[in-house]
């Protein structure tokens, strides 16, 4: 079973959007960044959807990294 989608407080540049995507798929913060600034270039308006994502995505509030398990997950 997934992790629910969430924002992190942990590795975040703007509002935690790209590194809560990270934490969930297993990916670096800077791969979703990229892919986000790649999309843009692409005419998709990621800009709208990084700022729904912002809005509708919560706030995952623990300050402690992942144990390795679980991250591995």
């Amino acid at each position: 079973m997934r992790k629910p989608y969430y924002r992190t407080s942990r590795g975040r540049v703007i509002a935690g959007v790209c590194a809560g995507l990270a934490e969930r798929y297993g990916r670096s913060p800077d791969t979703i960044r990229w892919w986000y600034a790649v999309a843009q270039l692409f005419g998709v308006p990621i800009i709208a959807t990084y700022f729904l994502q912002w809005l509708l995505y919560p706030l995952d509030d623990n300050p402690e990294p992942p144990a390795p398990e679980q991250a591995a997950g």
